[in-house]
């Protein structure tokens, strides 16, 4: 919020200021570009403000773009593509030092190995700005850095579309920088490492997670190129006229046909839809209860676009709604009204709980009963799981012929009821089967649920099954690699164990529970993946477990 609001003051002091001295800003800005283009050039030794002094060669092409846009609104001041350093440092110090590897491109193994365990040109250098004796030892580290750009604008608006561009791009870390006179932009992104490797000419760290960090920095350095491209693509979407213009008229259809009136729209990128709806509502611009329109763009290639009518003409036009809007790209269009805003006639289809209810009322509940069925439920290998309230009341009365003319809606053999979960340490679940088809395969709670490629056994009456995590399950098992050795601290009935085995082809892990009824669990889903093997199951509490 504060840096909502001083942007927001920065805007407001900036309107002043450029109103208070009108052109002089402007032409002083003129000069600052040409200084610096006449300085950049366009040969090999491009020249710019960073420490380096030159253009590093992956973002050449971007810079150039950039410094010649049509509009002239907009050139860099420095830059970085992205590098991969070891930096060796006094410990007591946060300025001077020396690099024993800057690298612009990915590194080797060989190289970094031979810095960190088998000395390096730097190694033995003195520490620039220091004594490190007297400073209290030498610190090296190895960083990877990202891509990072400043740009000066012509105005705030320019400034607030090239901060929509870096956003959309994925550089979050971006902002607007300066005072009223100048508009800078700063735009980064959060791909970052930094690790302490060597202290006082002694490596902490062993040859195998050395090569581990190279590939991580590599990895690095890879999204870094990637998030590049993207920026350079939206830069040119934003600040270079399209070939093919797109045609800013409501898409073709039956029910839209042209009755010769016109209106005032504001369009922008579909993706960005919700977030123009939410900011044209607030400004009280959006016309009510009138729907967004899709414009369909006449170059197949160009990213489809909304437009929402405006109750009146915003102040600065097009460029005052931008601004407001925080820099996304909009535009301010007339375009034809459709003869009916009706979409087609929707069909009646019926929902799983309408199905419930209708089967719920065959079976003998009343209609407003039928109609209290929760409209959630969790559905477990071939358990349905109910919330406790008042319909599962009113069904417990009638008995089976509810649960059975539910369960065969849903297509499970077990209906269940679940409780509050227990407030203590092992968080139990109090789950009650409360119907179970003859030709129900399993006992009791026991279910298999397939996630993910993996099986996972459990208990329902006596464990819980969280299917809201099936992100992190799938990235977990992509973290870890043949050889490694896991310790899973907090193991459960194995919602981790299983994809680092599984997925991530560990060597072992080792899986500390002490809930009875998980280790239970888990020992089954190991065995039904045949990963039994790989794995040891200590079932104890992890504070007074030794692994040695």
């Amino acid at each position: 919020r504060m840096a909502v609001v001083a942007l927001a003051f920065i805007h407001l002091v900036s309107s002043f200021e450029m109103n208070k001295e009108g052109p002089r800003s402007e032409e002083k800005y003129t000069v600052r570009r040409a200084r610096v283009l006449r300085e950049i050039g366009d040969g090999e030794g491009r020249k710019d403000l960073s420490p380096k002094g030159s253009i590093d060669a992956p973002i050449a092409d971007l810079i150039r773009e950039i410094n010649t846009c049509p509009e002239e609104c907009v050139y860099t001041t420095s830059s970085c593509s992205g590098r991969i350093t070891l930096f060796t440092q006094a410990t007591s110090q946060r300025k001077g030092g020396h690099w024993d590897i800057c690298s612009h491109d990915k590194v080797t193994h060989e190289d970094v190995e031979k810095a960190i365990h088998g000395g390096s040109p730097g190694t033995g250098g003195s520490i620039e700005g220091g004594d490190s004796k007297k400073e209290g030892g030498r610190l090296m580290s190895m960083r990877f850095e990202p891509f990072i750009l400043c740009c000066e604008c012509r105005d705030m608006a320019t400034a607030y579309r090239l901060l929509g561009v870096a956003n959309r791009s994925g550089m979050r870390e971006s902002g607007i920088m300066g005072g009223p006179k100048r508009f800078l932009v700063g735009i980064r992104c959060s791909l970052r490492l930094e690790v302490p490797v060597k202290k006082d000419g002694k490596p902490l760290i062993d040859r195998s997670f050395t090569r581990f960090l190279v590939d991580q920095a590599n990895s690095k350095f890879d999204q870094n190129l990637v998030k590049i491209d993207a920026f350079r693509a939206a830069f040119k979407s934003e600040f270079y006229p399209n070939p093919n213009p797109p045609n800013l008229t409501p898409s073709a259809s039956p029910l839209q046909e042209s009755k010769g009136k016109r209106y005032q729209a504001v369009v922008c990128f579909r993706r960005d839809a919700k977030t123009v709806k939410d900011k044209l509502k607030s400004l009280s611009l959006l016309k009510p209860r009138t729907p967004s329109v899709p414009v369909l763009p006449e170059n197949p290639g160009d990213p489809p676009r909304l437009a929402f009518a405006v109750s009146r003409k915003p102040e600065g036009g097009e460029e005052g709604i931008r601004a407001a809007i925080g820099g996304m790209s909009v535009w301010l269009k007339e375009l034809d009204e459709p003869a009916s805003r009706k979409g087609p006639k929707k069909t009646n289809k019926q929902t799983p709980w309408d199905r419930m209810v209708q089967a719920a009322r065959k079976a003998g509940q009343g209609a407003e009963e039928a109609r209290r069925m929760p409209k959630k439920w969790h559905k477990i290998g071939d358990i349905a799981l109910f919330p406790s309230g008042d319909w599962t009341s009113s069904a417990r009365a009638i008995g089976a012929t509810v649960w059975s003319a539910v369960a065969s809606v849903l297509g499970v053999s077990r209906v269940a009821i679940q409780g509050e979960i227990k407030s203590e340490v092992m968080r139990r679940p109090r789950v009650e089967i409360v119907w179970r088809s003859p030709e129900a395969k399993e006992k009791g709670g026991w279910v298999t649920q397939n996630e993910g490629g993996v099986k996972y056994r459990l208990d329902v009456t006596r464990s819980m099954f969280c299917k809201g995590n099936g992100t992190e399950k799938k990235r977990v098992g992509q973290i870890c690699h043949p050889g490694d050795v896991v310790v899973d601290l907090y193991a459960g009935i194995g919602y981790f164990v299983l994809p680092y085995l599984i997925h991530g082809k560990a060597t072992h892990v080792h899986a500390c529970e002490i809930n009875p009824a998980s280790i239970e669990a888990l020992r089954q889903s190991l065995k039904s993946n045949g990963v039994e093997s790989r794995c040891t199951v200590h079932a104890k509490n992890n504070k007074v477990l030794s692994l040695s």
